[in-house]
C-alpha cells in the first residue's frame, strides 16, 4: 500500500513538474518574441520612426514653414543655443555635433545657394573650403543635394547638405559634424539622414 502510495505521489509531482515545464516555455516563448519586438523597433514611443535605411531609430522633425521633414537620431537633442542664420538645430551631446541644421538665408542677397551656404559659413566665422551640388527633385521640388566644407578652430566640418528655394528664402538642411569633437556613430549615418529628407 505504501509503495502505491509512493507512485501515486511521484505521478502527482511528475505531472506538476511537467506542468510547470511547460509554464516556463511559454514563458521563454513570450520572452524572446518580445525581445525580437524591441530590436526590430517595435514598442517604442509614437514618435519614433524606423531607421531610414538601416543606420539609426530616429526621430521625425518637420517644418510648415518651408515644407521638408527629416529624421534624426532618437538620443540627439534640440540645440538651445543656435548658431548664426539657422532657425533650427538637433545634435549629440556636449557639443551637438554631429548635427543636423536647418539654416536659412534671404535670396536677395545670395544668388545662389553656393551663396546662401558661404553666408552661413561667414556670418559664424568659420572659413569657406568648398561647395559641391547636383541637381535632384524631391517630392516634385527643384532641389540641389551635395556636400559643403568649411574648417573651424577644431578641424574642417565636413558636411553633406540638401537645398532648395522657397518663399524668397534658401533653405539648407545640412548634416554634419567635426570628427575632433563628435565623430559619426557609424559610416552611413550621415547619408541616412540626407537621403530620408521629404518635401513636403
Amino acid at each position: 500500500n505504501s509503495d502505491h502510495d509512493h507512485v501515486t505521489s511521484l505521478t502527482s509531482q511528475v505531472s506538476t513538474l511537467t506542468a510547470e515545464k511547460t509554464a516556463l516555455q511559454k514563458q521563454v516563448t513570450d520572452l524572446t518574441a518580445e525581445v525580437a519586438a524591441l530590436k526590430a523597433g517595435g514598442g517604442e514611443e509614437e514618435e519614433e520612426e524606423p531607421p531610414p535605411s538601416g543606420g539609426f531609430t530616429g526621430t521625425k522633425y518637420s517644418d510648415t514653414t518651408y515644407g521638408f521633414s527629416f529624421t534624426y537620431p532618437s538620443d540627439w537633442a534640440e540645440a538651445a543655443t543656435l548658431p548664426q542664420h539657422v532657425i533650427k538645430m538637433f545634435g549629440a551631446a556636449p557639443y551637438n555635433l554631429p548635427r543636423i541644421a536647418v539654416i536659412v538665408e534671404d535670396k536677395a542677397a545670395n544668388a545662389t545657394l553656393e551663396d546662401a551656404f558661404k553666408a552661413y559659413v561667414t556670418a559664424n566665422s568659420y572659413t569657406f573650403k568648398s561647395f559641391t551640388v547636383t541637381d535632384v527633385t524631391i517630392g516634385g521640388v527643384a532641389c540641389k543635394k551635395g556636400t559643403g566644407v568649411y574648417s573651424t578652430a577644431y578641424g574642417d566640418a565636413n558636411g553633406k547638405l540638401v537645398g532648395f528655394e522657397k518663399s524668397g528664402k534658401w533653405v539648407i538642411i545640412l548634416a554634419t559634424t567635426v570628427d575632433a569633437l563628435g565623430a559619426w556613430p557609424n559610416a552611413s549615418m550621415q547619408d541616412d539622414i540626407i537621403n530620408a529628407i521629404t518635401i513636403p
